[in-house]
């Protein structure tokens, strides 16, 4: 067994000894050995828990689709006027994104990703819906590109794509929601359910993170708050894998971390 194998082998044993199994964090029930990943089921009806149409209590909890430590607009938020009026936006938060450059867009949880590129110039565009069972689905659409492949199963950090304005939109944004429905039909015909969104108002001083409800946000085109991704994307790999990018046909083997 290698030296980091057994530290890891060690902390899960010391983790069961202590009776650890969950961390409590705004109402969610968190893994302390799988942190910021997947979807998950939040417990309490606390201030900071969001309650939806899944008929249980609180509220799942999506992540931001950027990476940790990011900070983005908001400028539109649950039953903005712009476009989130309808059965499938209405708990949706969009994030504004710059036009002249692509940002990195992650999935916000784990599960089956349906890609959708039928139409590029109306509803949500190039889309992809990550089906995280139980009937619902994370949406993140208006995309320029997208990366992974129709029925690909994604952790919650895996990059899916780059931001853009195709489907109906007026500039570069990142639109994303949980919706009940089919994943494998396009956005515009599920249902758009309250989901909590694990992330920090940058505008607030005494902010810190935690879990905002769809309809908490605080959104408009110039007067949007800030708002702290904390999903965690991966920056490393193991010696042996082959890693590539997007943009380049180059692939690259990774030796002695290089």
């Amino acid at each position: 067994m290698s030296p980091d194998r057994f530290a890891t082998v060690l902390y899960v044993g010391v983790l069961l000894s202590l009776g650890v199994s969950l961390l409590s964090i705004g109402g969610c029930a968190f893994d302390p050995c799988n942190p910021g990943y997947g979807i998950h089921a939040c417990n309490g009806t606390s201030d900071d828990t969001a309650s939806n149409d899944q008929g249980g209590e609180g509220a799942a909890v999506l992540q931001l689709p950027f990476a940790e430590g990011t900070s983005w607009r908001c400028t539109q938020g649950a039953g903005g006027s712009y476009s989130h009026a309808y059965d499938s936006t209405q708990y949706a938060v969009d994030f504004d994104t710059p036009n002249d450059s692509d940002v990195e867009i992650y999935a916000p949880a784990g599960g089956v990703a349906h890609v959708h590129e039928e139409s590029a110039t109306s509803n949500f565009g190039y889309h992809v819906s990550i089906d995280v069972g139980g009937g619902f689905y994370a949406v993140v659409a208006h995309n320029s590109e997208i990366f992974v492949s129709d029925g690909q199963e994604v952790a919650a950090g895996t990059l899916i794509g780059y931001d853009g304005c195709t489907g109906a939109c007026s500039g570069d944004h990142a639109h994303v929601g949980l919706m009940e429905g089919d994943p494998s039909e396009m956005a515009q015909y599920g249902t758009s359910v309250e989901a909590g969104f694990y992330t920090r108002d940058v505008n607030e001083d005494d902010s810190v993170l935690g879990t905002v409800a769809a309809g908490d946000f605080a959104c408009g085109t110039s007067s949007g708050h800030l708002y702290e991704s904390a999903l965690a994307v991966p920056m490393w790999h193991p010696n042996g894998t082959l890693v590539k990018v997007p943009s380049s046909p180059n692939v690259y083997l990774v030796q002695d971390g290089k």
